[in-house]
């Protein structure tokens, strides 16, 4: 998400403290040989095996629903098991708001959820249908050195004909 200088500018620090990265990387499998684990990948549409004592896999975040019982209360869930919610954090029952992790929202940071709680609980208490412009919502990366951002990045910009929405009420 960030723009293509500063992603270069990191993977060059990166780089230079002696981290290998490959991008257009597919995991094909990952088996054990004796104390090794070795991924093989299809690195830009090249098979490669690379050979670890340890491997860290991110894949993302699943909604942690399967134990509340939403389908007794009404409220919805998508394919994932995440909690429909609309543009105020109101899920398919008018008195249950949800935000954060639980949510079928796109971006999973935890900037966002703060901000999404603050909505629905307002929104909650209060009766008010204020939305989140996520373009105001900062991120973060923690690399060293670290990384952080708020609004459109130049291509989205471009992508979004030059029209940047930056109205909210928060």
């Amino acid at each position: 998400r960030v723009e293509p200088e500063i992603a270069q500018a990191l993977q060059k620090y990166l780089t230079e403290e002696g981290i290998v990265i490959y991008i257009e990387t597919e995991t094909i499998s990952v088996r054990r040989e004796g104390a090794e684990k070795v991924v093989r990948a299809k690195v830009k549409g090249v098979e490669q095996e690379f050979k670890a004592e340890e491997i860290f896999l991110a894949t993302g975040k699943t909604a942690n629903t399967k134990d509340l019982n939403l389908q007794k209360a009404g409220v919805e869930i998508d394919d994932r098991q995440a909690i429909k919610v609309n543009e105020y954090q109101k899920t398919s029952k008018d008195h249950i708001f949800a935000a954060g992790d639980v949510t079928n929202q796109k971006l999973r940071l935890e900037t966002i959820a703060g901000r999404e709680g603050t909505l629905a609980a307002k929104n909650a208490l209060t009766g008010s249908k204020d939305g989140l412009n996520y373009w105001q919502v900062p991120y973060a990366i923690f690399t060293y050195p670290a990384v952080a951002g708020i609004g459109m990045t130049d291509a989205e910009v471009i992508k979004s004909g030059g029209k940047c929405s930056c109205n909210t009420v928060d």
